[in-house]
């Protein structure tokens, strides 16, 4: 009890120690409690900023250049899980460094001096997958479908990333093309038409039932009400009359 409280305080005041913020610490912390939560207790927007805040600084050529993909990695992924609830999204698409930071992290620039280290087709994957989360988000497709570079990185991503980059960047366009959707819903109102297998097609309906067919053949459940009536002590009069009612006739 309190550890939420306190991390939030953390990330509100952001303290300083040994001249390292910790407020991305403690932002990191309250992703891996709350992050993914829809409602109930859900990341504060100085959570999510210390987070977006500290996701950039790790493409600066200028620092943190010898960070290894393995200490790089987390942060991304925390950019990653907050992208699953919509609640995050709507705070993180007002931040004003994620979008491009995402798009720098897709490592398709040539003079981006972490392309071709040892896990960067893996932190190309997790970037082309908060994209993909913005792009199934409504509030999101709109911010990315107006912002021309991260279009045609994804078009160049979807030709030439890794196979899961392939993929992400694949379904993301297909979410930012309306009219790609719109043709793929009209496709599927018809398909379950078109694609009936031909033996439901050709089979014509089962008659119903003759009135004059053997008791067998038009089933003895219509004379288990007789029988039940009967084992329950009614007369006999009794239980032919409730036949000759369920069955259409009439009573004297």
């Amino acid at each position: 009890s309190g550890v939420l409280e306190a991390l939030d305080y953390a990330c509100v005041n952001d303290f300083s120690c040994m001249r390292t913020s910790i407020s991305a610490y403690a932002a990191g912390a309250l992703v891996a409690l709350v992050g993914r939560n829809e409602g109930g207790k859900t990341l504060s927007r100085s959570t999510v900023d210390a987070v977006l805040d500290n996701f950039p600084i790790y493409f600066d050529p200028a620092g943190f250049t010898g960070l290894s993909y393995a200490m790089v990695l987390p942060i991304a992924r925390r950019v990653a899980t907050m992208a699953i609830s919509d609640a995050n999204k709507k705070i993180m698409l007002q931040h004003d460094k994620l979008v491009d930071s995402l798009v720098t992290g897709l490592l398709l620039d040539d003079d981006n001096h972490r392309r071709g280290q040892d896990g960067a087709d893996r932190f190309q994957e997790v970037c082309a997958g908060v994209l993909h989360e913005l792009a199934l988000y409504g509030p999101g497709a709109s911010v990315l479908r107006e912002h021309k570079p991260t279009m045609d990185a994804l078009r160049v991503l979807a030709e030439s990333g890794t196979k899961a980059s392939r993929e992400r960047a694949a379904g993301a366009l297909f979410e930012l093309d309306e009219e790609a959707r719109a043709a793929a819903a009209l496709e599927l109102q018809w398909q379950p038409h078109e694609a009936a297998p031909a033996a439901l097609q050709l089979q014509p309906p089962s008659p119903p039932p003759s009135p004059y067919a053997s008791p067998a053949r038009r089933g003895a459940s219509k004379y288990v009400g007789v029988e039940a009536s009967t084992a329950r002590g009614s007369s006999p009069r009794a239980c032919r009359r409730t036949h000759r009612l369920r069955s259409g006739g009439f009573c004297r």
